[in-house]
Parts: structure tokens; sequence; C-alpha cells
């Protein structure tokens, strides 16, 4: 046996077995698993833009390693991007269930199962997991309020929606007054429909508190006024529209023309509409409701020289009105070739032709 404890032979023999154990090493332990293997093509897929094959590597590398919680995650995501969102859903619903999912991962599936509900437009579900990232703990996302605020507003939950903007209010930043106003006109919209008149006042009032650049306020608050007989206040409100936004009070000038004419304030209207027409707001339409006036009174000369006053300013499709109101008068004072002439050279304009 003492030949064989020659040194020689046990450096030769140590040699053999560390080059073996280097080789095994190699080939064995260093090959990257075949799960690995497919999620990094399935990466490089999906940054060539080839969803399709991505979605079949990613199948694969969840099938041979379920631990591989980006995998799930990113094959839900492409999942949903091809619009299979229940598909997404079910995946990235199991990772939810694992008892043993990080607290970092739980996070990253609650992001993608949000987007997933927001896909198929699955709003209480939206509301519930949004809520629940905002339960982690971790640094708030804005994009998780606004898509919490989103579905609250498109559920019809004004109330809701309103206490998650008051919350977040420093991370939704300037429009959250904005916000605040509309639901409260929503609000009070549907106390109108349930009957709740006086509440309904009171929500449109807040909304112009929130918002006092919120035409729909105003407006709505001078229809439910005017439907429950309270003139002055409807007048009111649309009078403060008027002066405020003129160019979004133009919807409610009849409504404000006839409630002044039932409370005897008729001249207040042709104030307003003077005020309007001069610089430097130069609304054309107050022009037009003016004239309109004139023209009942059969004071021909004023809706003229007002038609003319605008004419410069006027916009779309509203040089057609003061065009043909123009043209209205001109006919009732029986200027009928002037009215032909002004006819003949508008439409020449409008085909391209210069005025001589």
């Amino acid at each position: 046996m003492g030949e064989f404890l020659n040194p020689e032979v046990i450096v030769l023999l140590a040699a053999f077995l560390a080059v073996l154990w280097v080789v095994w090493f190699v080939q064995v332990k260093q090959k990257p698993s075949p799960d690995g293997d497919a999620y990094l093509e399935a990466l490089e897929l999906m940054a060539d833009g080839n969803d399709r094959l991505a979605i079949q590597k990613l199948k694969v590398a969840v099938r041979d390693n379920s631990e591989n919680i980006s995998a799930y995650i990113q094959l839900g995501n492409l999942l949903r991007k091809k619009g299979m969102g229940e598909n997404a859903i079910r995946v990235h619903q199991d990772l939810t269930m694992r008892p043993n999912l990080s607290a970092r991962d739980r996070t990253r599936v609650l992001k993608s199962l949000l987007r997933d509900f927001e896909g198929v437009a699955d709003y209480p579900r939206v509301v519930e997991t949004a809520s629940k990232l905002l339960e982690t703990g971790q640094p708030v996302e804005p994009w998780v309020v606004e898509s919490l605020v989103d579905a609250l507003e498109k559920s019809g939950q004004w109330d809701a929606a309103g206490a998650a903007v008051a919350r977040h209010k420093k991370i939704l930043g300037e429009k959250s007054p904005e916000r605040l106003s509309d639901y409260a006109v929503s609000r009070g919209q549907q106390m109108l429909k349930e009957g709740a008149f006086d509440l309904a006042v009171e929500q449109f009032k807040e909304g112009i508190r929130h918002n006092p650049e919120n035409p729909r306020a105003y407006i709505a608050l001078g229809q439910a006024c005017r439907e429950r007989g309270n003139l002055e206040e409807a007048v009111d409100a649309w009078m403060q529209l008027a002066r405020r936004m003129p160019a979004r009070a133009v919807p409610v000038f009849k409504d404000l023309e006839k409630a002044c004419y039932e409370l005897g304030r008729f001249k207040d209207v042709e104030r307003l509409y003077e005020d309007l027409i001069a610089p430097p707001t130069a609304l054309p339409e107050a022009g037009l409701a003016l004239s309109e006036i004139y023209l009942k009174k059969g004071d021909l000369d004023n809706a003229m020289t007002v038609l003319k006053r605008v004419e410069g300013e006027s916009r779309g499709g509203v040089d057609t009105e003061v065009l043909a109101k123009k043209l209205d008068v001109m006919v009732r004072n029986g200027q009928y070739k002037q009215a032909a002439e002004l006819s003949v050279s508008y439409f020449k304009q409008r085909n391209g032709h210069k005025p001589a």
C-alpha cells in the first residue's frame, strides 16, 4: 500500500479530481436554467415589439419555474395589452393568493391588477384595488390616485370621489377645486331628480364656492331656481355667469331674456348685451341677441348699428348669422339692391374670389 501513498500520486489524483469538479461546475452548475433562458428571451422579444412570441416564452418560463413572479406579471401585462383582459386578471389574481408573496411583489401585482380592471372598465374593483395600494404604506403614486378618483367619478360616487380628492389634494394639485366643484354640481343634479330642490340648490352654490369659474354651476343653479319659480335668483345666477364668462353664458341668453321680461327687468338684459359687445369682450353672440331685441321693437337703425359693431369680431358660423341678420334688416328697410350686392360679395369671398 505504500506505493499508493506516494506524494506524486496523491498530487496527480488531486489534480484530476479538481479538473473533474471544474468541468462539472461549468457544464452543470453554471448553465442557466431553462426558465431563465425563456424569461430573458421573452424580455428581448418584448423590447423588439414581438409580443406574440414573448407570450409564448413567458408561458414556458412560468411552467418551468412557478416561483418566477416577474414572468407571471409580465405575462399578464402582455395579455392585457393584446386585449385579453380577463385572462390577464386571472394570471395576476392567482399571484395574490400566494401566502409567501413578498410585500414588494404584492405591490407590483396589485398595480398590474389595477391596470387590468381599468382595461375592462370594472370600476368597483378599480376602486378596491387602488384603495389597497394606497394602504400598503408605500409612497403614493399619483397615477394610482388618479385611477381611484376616475373610477369613482365614472361610477357616480360623488361623495366618495370628493373625499378622495380632499384627502389627496397635494398629489392631485391645482385641479382639485375644479373636481370638487363638478362633484357638487353632479350631486345637485341627482338631488333634483329625487325632488330635493333645496339641497340641490345648496350643492350648486357649493360648486360655485369651490370653483367660481365653473359655468355648469351657474347654469344649473339658474335652471333649478327658474323651475322652482324663483326667477330673481335665476337671473342673478345667469347674470353672474355672463359677467364672469361671457362666451359660456350664450346658451342661457334666451332663458335670461324670458325671465327678465317676466320680471320687468328687460332693460337689464339690454345693458348686459351692450356691455358684452364693447371691448375687450366684443362678443358677437351678444350683438346678435341685442339686434334681435331692436328688430322686435322695429328699431332697424340700432339693429344695423349693433351688427356692424360685431361683424369684425364674428367667428366660425357666427359670421353667417351676422350676415343673415344684416340681410334681414336691409330687406325690412326696403334695401333690396344692397342686400343682393352684400349676398353676392359674401359668396364670392367664400369661394375664393377677391373683392374688386
